[in-house]
């Protein structure tokens, strides 16, 4: 008897751990604009930018948001801080007027001040930017180009990539390798910097949908999401991908991993998925909300997911788990 109780209550354990990894929890973020990125500097300070000049700001590690002052109203796409001082955020002026429809502003002092900087006399519209290890900045977005900083103040140089396809995110695992995804269900890589890239496969050739985020937790081992629930991966680089069963049919907007093995992503009607194995089962998360859900970020122990209505939910990925 005593030996089935210790089995029962094992069970109960890990159920009950189970329930409480699940749970997300709405923040309070002052807002309900369009939240659309989040970014961590380091354990304390993070950032949160979204629709009508909306830029939030935490200094003990997200348990609390603060409304930052901004000097626009324009749309702000994605941000990112090098440290706590030096940040940039990339803004959307909209449909109207003659000028460029992107452009940047930077901070040297942790957000007190910003300056605007223009990419060029481009038209084609940015959505996200990102960084190489080395600090050389890259925008992507609209018409198959892909915008480089240069580090003599120039406006950034544009360089075509192999497909005409919108681009939605990009990242490096070192100075050399980096990988591009987008519409059409397109990944792109770099071996050398960014000067060049070319499409990778995958293992079935039947038609993909849009891919919307990539995310590598170390030069091997990789996942891309995208529409329709798909989530695909790789664990050679990047030179062949394959497809992960998620049980989702919802549009999936990010993906994020806590390690190896943990991982988390958002998408369509607060859509919100957890892997304990790498990929291998992806379940759904309770997230008491319908609201969709575009960036998933980990910051430490605590999750984090943005997105419509000025959403923040939160939750603890226990230590033991990792």
């Amino acid at each position: 008897m005593n030996f089935h109780k210790i089995i029962l209550a094992s069970l109960l354990s890990i159920f009950f751990s189970l329930t409480v990894f699940a749970d997300w929890k709405k923040q309070d973020s002052g807002t309900l604009a369009w939240l659309h990125s989040i970014y961590f500097a380091d354990h304390d300070n993070g950032w949160v930018v979204g629709g009508n000049g909306t830029l939030l700001s935490t200094r003990d590690g997200g348990r609390t948001w603060m409304k930052e002052k901004t000097t626009t109203g324009d749309t702000f796409r994605d941000v990112y801080f090098s440290d706590r001082r030096n940040g940039w955020i990339l803004c959307d002026r909209g449909i109207y007027g003659n000028a460029p429809p992107s452009y940047l502003i930077k901070t040297t002092n942790g957000g007190k001040d910003w300056k605007a900087i223009d990419f060029g006399d481009g038209r084609e519209r940015m959505v996200r930017f990102f960084f190489a290890p080395d600090g050389t900045g890259f925008s992507i977005g609209e018409g198959g180009i892909i915008l480089r900083m240069q580090d003599d103040g120039k406006p950034w140089k544009s360089s075509p990539l192999p497909v005409r396809y919108l681009m939605l995110d990009g990242l490096f695992t070192d100075d050399s390798n980096g990988f591009l995804v987008g519409a059409g269900g397109t990944i792109l890589a770099t071996t050398d910097g960014g000067s060049s890239w070319s499409e990778l496969r995958f293992a079935e050739s039947r038609n993909r949908p849009k891919l919307n985020a990539v995310y590598f937790h170390d030069r091997k081992t990789g996942w891309a999401t995208g529409n329709q629930g798909k989530i695909y991966s790789t664990n050679d680089g990047g030179k062949l991908w394959r497809e992960q069963v998620t049980g989702v049919a919802s549009d999936l907007f990010d993906i994020a991993f806590a390690d190896s093995m943990v991982g988390f992503a958002v998408g369509d009607n607060g859509t919100i998925l957890r892997t304990r194995n790498a990929g291998a089962i992806w379940t759904i998360e309770r997230t008491g909300t319908r609201h969709k859900l575009g960036r998933v970020s980990i910051n430490g122990t605590q999750g984090f997911a943005i997105g419509f209505g000025g959403t923040i939910l939160t939750t603890e990925i226990p230590v033991n788990v990792k």
